[in-house]
């Protein structure tokens, strides 16, 4: 695969995160059978979102310091392994499917929790694998050894 050339055809991150949350409302307001978690579960969707947004902001501050992009479809320029880097090779992809996670605990859809599976998914299929191939590409060694040693996701 050329990631340069197919890189222009897909959706970036923010817009398969919108996508998501956009469903889970939907689901909540089609599907209000379904709308059945209970109180001191949804309040902890608050948590869920702040912890979301959290990593997906610290990740991104260490990209810019290390003047590497934060736009998956950009070829970086160092190799950050870091903080939450230290523990998931994708820790702001893990952030929106906290994020998704939390929106629907709050909104109490237990259907709308399947989301976040189909998240993880489209995430791996759309970005992830494009951008392991263009990291091993720049990096070589450095990056397989790193991909040995984190998983990608936890």
């Amino acid at each position: 695969m050329d990631w340069k050339k197919l890189a222009w055809k897909r959706i970036p991150p923010p817009g398969w995160l919108a996508i998501a949350l956009i469903a889970v409302l939907l689901i909540y307001r089609l599907i209000p059978a379904g709308n059945v978690i209970p109180d001191m579960l949804r309040a902890f969707g608050y948590f869920q979102v702040a912890l979301g947004l959290l990593l997906a902001v610290d990740v991104a501050v260490r990209f810019v310091r290390a003047r590497t992009p934060v736009h998956p479809f950009h070829t970086a320029k160092v190799l950050v392994t870091d903080g939450m880097l230290r523990f998931s090779r994708n820790p702001i992809y893990l952030g929106m499917a906290l994020i998704v996670f939390g929106f629907a605990l709050i909104l109490g859809t237990l259907p709308g929790l399947l989301v976040v599976p189909g998240l993880v998914w489209v995430l791996t299929v759309q970005i992830i694998r494009g951008e392991e191939e263009m990291l091993e590409a720049e990096f070589g060694e450095d990056y397989r050894a790193y991909k040995a040693r984190v998983r990608r996701w936890l």
